[in-house]
């Protein structure tokens, strides 16, 4: 989950203990946002996992996950406010309740000024990156530090990702500033290693930074087609259907490299009146039967993608993949039909992402051919 862009205000000695938290990058390519929606409003209490907040992006409208428990003490940027530069002012945080009061009438300058300040440093000129060029996170930070332009440096990444090893490479293989050289003596060249060290390593106390997309879905379609009984393995169907049109979401995020996965090893997690987990190996070859089948034995596995079921709205926790489904309840809507309107079923589907190995395109694209496949049934023969 995306930490926190927050700078400590202690200018104040009439104000608490707070935060100011600043626009977060969502997106690799992302320099500006702009203020969607608040799903949390002043006052209220921000668990771990939950959206405070929809950013649209350059890639698209993305949702905030908190990282810790904070409370909204004052909102500094409204929904539909002009595009801001990251890390301008958009609220202030409290740990505790009692605090909140202090900042009703908070009106600061300081922030005003700094918040001017982002944007006058935003339009200056920065090295520019093809948005279908793909690096990895430490290359891209490297590729921004020195200011290179993407398209001369050979990428040797799978699917044509520009790894740190390719940076390296460049900058040695042409002349550098003194001070780019003096840079280069105190990065450090990892040595290589295999899958199998990687994969002893996975286990850390800092959590992946997340990000989440979802779109209400039109089930009608699908129950004619398949029947209700079905709905359930129909969806898994689908949702193992776009990983193999959008792999970059079927894929484990590495240290050094990101790993797609030409197969889907599932897990699907069910909350009825208990949680329970079920694993599908190679489910990309699976038949609605056979998915169907699955669910009658629990079990677990290794997983490049899993897929949540919650028919009470129940949080399901999000597991160590680089893309997770949530699909909520059912409910009603209303659509126009013909001259007139009708009530049709829907449910909410959210997209997960760990953003060290999905970005928000990616995201986006996986969730619109899911939604097209669920929607338009027969599409999936």
């Amino acid at each position: 989950m995306l930490k926190f862009a927050m700078t400590m205000m202690r200018r104040f000695a009439d104000l608490p203990p707070h935060t100011v938290l600043g626009m977060p990058s969502l997106s690799p390519t992302m320099t500006t946002g702009t203020m969607v929606k608040w799903l949390k409003k002043e006052g209220d209490k921000v668990n771990p996992g939950d959206i405070m907040f929809e950013v649209e992006t350059d890639k698209a409208t993305l949702g905030y996950e908190v990282q810790d428990q904070v409370f909204v003490a004052k909102i500094l940027a409204q929904a539909g406010s002009p595009p801001m530069p990251l890390g301008a002012p958009i609220a202030i945080l409290v740990d505790k309740a009692d605090r909140i009061a202090a900042f009703k009438n908070y009106q600061s300058d300081s922030e005003s000024t700094k918040s001017q300040e982002l944007i006058k440093n935003s339009q200056k000129d920065e090295p520019k990156h093809d948005e279908n060029i793909r690096m990895s996170p430490a290359a891209h930070h490297m590729i921004d530090e020195y200011h290179l332009n993407t398209k001369n440096i050979p990428a040797s990444g799978p699917r044509g990702l520009i790894l740190k090893e390719d940076v390296l490479s460049f900058i040695e293989s042409n002349k550098s500033p003194k001070e780019t050289q003096k840079k280069l003596e105190e990065i450090k060249v990892p040595e290589k290693k295999t899958s199998q060290d990687y994969e002893k390593n996975l286990v850390s106390n800092i959590r992946a930074p997340r990000f989440s997309v979802a779109s209400n879905i039109n089930l009608e379609e699908a129950i004619k087609f398949i029947g209700k009984d079905n709905i359930q393995a129909f969806i898994i169907k689908a949702a193992v259907s776009s990983c193999k049109i959008v792999p970059e979401a079927n894929s484990k995020f590495f240290p050094e490299f990101t790993r797609y996965y030409d197969y889907v090893d599932l897990q699907v997690s069910l909350y009825e009146k208990k949680l329970k987990k079920y694993f599908l190996k190679d489910s990309q070859g699976k038949r609605i039967e056979e998915i169907k089948e699955a669910f009658k034995k629990e079990g677990t596995g290794q997983a490049n993608f899993a897929l949540s079921f919650s028919s009470e709205g129940n949080e399901i926790a999000t597991p160590d993949v680089a893309a997770l489904l949530s699909v909520g309840p059912e409910f009603l809507q209303v659509v126009k039909s013909g001259e007139g309107f009708k009530s049709q079923k829907f449910v909410t589907c959210t997209l997960n992402c760990d953003h060290r190995a999905v970005d928000g395109a990616v995201g986006a694209n996986w969730l619109k051919t899911f939604k097209g496949f669920i929607e338009n049934p027969v599409s999936l023969l």
